[in-house]
C-alpha cells in the first residue's frame, strides 16, 4: 500500500513575492543628546496557503489513549 499527498493548484497562479524595507533616522541635539527612530516593514503577496481538508480537532483537557 502506498500513501500520497495530493495538492491542487489553480492553472494560472501568480508568483509569490515578498517586499522588505527599513528606515532609520538619527538626529543630534546639542552635544549630549542623540535621538534615533527605526521602522521595519515587510509585505508578502500572492501567498500559497495550504488548508487542511479534514483537520484534526483538539479539545483542551481531553486525552484519548489507544
Amino acid at each position: 500500500m502506498q500513501a500520497g499527498q495530493y495538492v491542487n493548484l489553480p492553472l494560472h497562479i501568480d508568483p509569490t513575492y515578498m517586499q522588505q524595507w527599513n528606515l532609520s533616522v538619527q538626529r543630534q541635539a546639542g552635544d549630549a543628546w542623540l535621538f534615533t527612530a527605526n521602522y521595519l516593514g515587510n509585505k508578502s503577496t500572492h501567498r500559497w496557503i495550504n488548508t487542511a481538508i479534514n483537520p484534526a480537532v483538539f479539545i483542551p483537557g481531553r486525552v484519548l489513549l489507544a
